[in-house]
């Protein structure tokens, strides 16, 4: 089986109705029907493995094959586009300043873990004001 119980999977959005799938192996295969469309491209976890298909969390009355699944993608498909209107580049500028505030953090935990005196000194005093 490709798929584990628990393992989160996608239904694929490419699915014909009235088509056979298989599974893996091919020693068992599921027609799509037409009910089953209202579950294409939802992201939902294996409950059960039955007779070489499965049983999931959006509906436990349908099997699925493992040529009707995928792994879920993690990012959205479409390309970023910048939007300005957006105020997009005030989260990009509150990002990055973020992102440069981790890089001594980084660096000063290096030097800790390294033992290494001089650069923890040089990082602290480069970075960070302990003036008050």
């Amino acid at each position: 089986m490709k798929y584990n119980v628990g393992q989160e999977v996608e239904v694929r959005t490419d699915l014909i109705t009235g088509q056979m799938y298989r599974n893996e192996e091919g020693t068992y295969s599921e027609i799509f029907q037409h009910n089953m469309r209202a579950f294409k491209g939802q992201k939902t976890k294996v409950t059960g493995i039955v007779a070489g298909g499965y049983k999931l969390e959006v509906s436990e009355r349908y099997v699925f094959t493992d040529n009707m699944l995928k792994l879920p993608t993690l990012l959205e498909e479409k390309p970023y586009v910048f939007n300005r209107e957006n105020n997009d580049h005030v989260e990009l500028e509150k990002l990055l300043d973020h992102m440069l505030k981790l890089v001594p953090d980084q660096l000063i935990n290096d030097a800790i873990s390294r033992g290494d005196r001089k650069a923890f000194e040089e990082i602290s005093r480069r970075y960070y004001d302990f003036s008050e």
